[in-house]
């Protein structure tokens, strides 16, 4: 793998699998973010509902959006992710939005519970 595509791969992996434990933990996928930082030894990640835990969806998403602009305007980021929940009807997915070496996209993951009350997360699909 080279440089892009290994800071792609960490920065999914960090937010798939942070999303997998907030399913887990809370039964849902409140808002994060994943943000790499140049010269930093570990990526952060922002949970603004453990800061705020009666906001709204809507204030928890404004939240990650407003520290991952900050954090880009300081120009040391190499890559970031944002990653929401979204609902309709019995569908239930949640989204990863990357930006990272010159590549944007968006990687949806459905999940729902099985006959055991477990959560399973299917395949991601990409758009963009």
């Amino acid at each position: 793998m080279n440089p892009s595509e290994t800071l792609i791969a960490q920065i999914t992996h960090i937010a798939q699998e942070a999303a997998i434990g907030l399913l887990a933990k809370t039964g849902t996928v409140q808002p994060f973010g994943v943000i790499v930082i140049d010269n930093e030894p570990a990526p952060i990640t922002y949970f603004p509902a453990e800061e705020n835990p009666k906001a709204s969806f809507a204030q928890w998403l404004d939240s990650v959006t407003r520290e991952v602009k900050h954090r880009v305007s300081e120009g040391d980021v190499k890559g970031f992710a944002i990653v929401t929940a979204m609902e309709k009807g019995q569908q239930k997915v949640f989204a990863v939005q990357i930006e990272a070496a010159g590549n944007a996209f968006v990687l949806i993951y459905p999940y729902s519970k099985n006959d055991q009350g477990q959560w399973v997360v299917k395949e991601p699909q990409r758009a963009g």
